[in-house]
This record gives structure tokens, C-alpha cells and sequence, in this order.
């Protein structure tokens, strides 16, 4: 009796989700590649933990947000919020600090909130840069 209108298959391939979800697998790939950034510290287990956890926060923020991936000012944004981790890890003095790594947790969380949200920021000033052209 009624007709569905016709679906243009292409246009359903071109679709990109506007979060990816981060799954055991991804969720493993990504916590080995933050026990590299762990292992480059192997004097300093503080400043290395610190370092592991503000990547792996970073590596979820950049996994979330991959639909943004072939905007170049997302990679900017990326490249700048590592730059200031970076930064404050270094400019932390580590030496007389003995966190065990589940009081690091917390630390994750936050991190992982303002990196999203930086990232949140930064598009919705992109699309209203691009709006105005």
C-alpha cells in the first residue's frame, strides 16, 4: 500500500558515524601503545606512569572523535593538546610523588574529559568558521 522511497546505497556507505566506540580491542591496541610511551621513561616510573596514563587519555579522546580525522585542524588540535601534556608531565617534579597507578585513574577520567571536550570546542569553531564563508 505505501512505497518506501528508493535508498541510494552510496550515500549509506558515505555515512561516518560521529563517535567511534572503543572496544576491547581497541581498548587493548590502545593500552599497548601507551606502554610504549610508559617504557620510554626507564628511570622514572612516576613520570612514566603520568605519561602512560595522559596518552592513553589522548589516544581514547583521538579514537572517539576518528570521524575528524581528514580535517587537518584536528590533527593541529591533537599535535597541541600532546604538546601540553608533554609539557606539564615534564615540568611536574616526579621524585618525592609515589602515586600507585589506580590513584592515577581520576586523573584519566579528567584528562579524557577535557581532551574531548577541547576537541568538541575546536570543531564547533571550525563549522562556524565554515559557515560564515
Amino acid at each position: 500500500m505505501y512505497e518506501e522511497p528508493p535508498v541510494n546505497v552510496q550515500d549509506e556507505m558515505d555515512k561516518e558515524p560521529t563517535s567511534y566506540p572503543l572496544t576491547k580491542v581497541w581498548a587493548i591496541f590502545l593500552g599497548v601503545c601507551a606502554l610504549l610511551v610508559y617504557w620510554m621513561y626507564p628511570n622514572d616510573n612516576a613520570r612514566g606512569r603520568a605519561a602512560a596514563v595522559c596518552a592513553y587519555a589522548l589516544f581514547c579522546a583521538v579514537r572517539f572523535r576518528w570521524n575528524l580525522r581528514k580535517k587537518w585542524w584536528f590533527w593541529a588540535n591533537v599535535s597541541a593538546m600532546a604538546v601540553v601534556q608533554f609539557a606539564v608531565i615534564q615540568r611536574i617534579h616526579w621524585t618525592n610523588i609515589n602515586l600507585p597507578t589506580p590513584l592515577l585513574f581520576p586523573w584519566f577520567g579528567a584528562d579524557l574529559l577535557l581532551l574531548v571536550g577541547f576537541m568538541k570546542i575546536v570543531e564547533k569553531l571550525a563549522r562556524r568558521g565554515a559557515n560564515t564563508r
